[in-house]
């Protein structure tokens, strides 16, 4: 019976360059994962909300709910304004829907005046000053980042996490 081995070896190449080789190519393979961090949605740290759905904070960004769940509170939407993959996953955690995608769905309801878009910020850190600074202010950034200033009301995995 034959079977198929997969020799790693030349007939030049020691033991240890083999183990090199190996855990090069393990190390490729597991950096796609390391490189995705959880995205966490954060409100001003005084803010009486405390939790969101992931469905709620779909309705938020989409524009479709314009007052935070359970408070009479107006809901200010913020967001990086550069097509990003903090940017990218975060519209694919909540809608299934690419940057381009939900850019084409803002184009048509622009048009129409009867929603407004996320406001555009310039940078996550920008996003974080602004968050607590603005009561009403609701936004996303990768948890990693996340500072004492503000408070994390949904932790969405990305989907290379899921």
């Amino acid at each position: 019976m034959n079977k198929f081995v997969l020799d790693t070896k030349t007939p030049d190449s020691s033991p240890w360059q083999t183990f090199l080789y190996s855990a090069m190519l393990i190390l490729l393979l597991a950096l796609p994962k390391l490189a995705y961090c959880d995205i966490a949605i954060i409100v001003n740290a005084n803010s009486p909300v405390s939790a969101l759905t992931k469905d709620q904070v779909k309705n938020i960004f989409l524009g479709r709910l314009t007052r935070f769940p359970n408070t009479n509170m107006a809901v200010s939407a913020m967001e990086i304004k550069q097509n990003n993959a903090q940017k990218e996953a975060f519209y694919m955690a909540i809608a299934n829907k690419t940057v381009n995608k939900i850019n084409r769905y803002w184009a048509r309801y622009l048009f129409t005046g009867k929603m407004s878009p996320p406001k555009k910020l310039s940078s996550n850190q920008e996003i974080i000053d602004s968050i607590t600074n603005t009561p009403s202010g609701i936004s996303y950034i990768e948890s990693s980042d996340v500072p004492t200033t503000v408070k994390v009301v949904l932790t969405l995995p990305t989907e290379q996490q899921q």
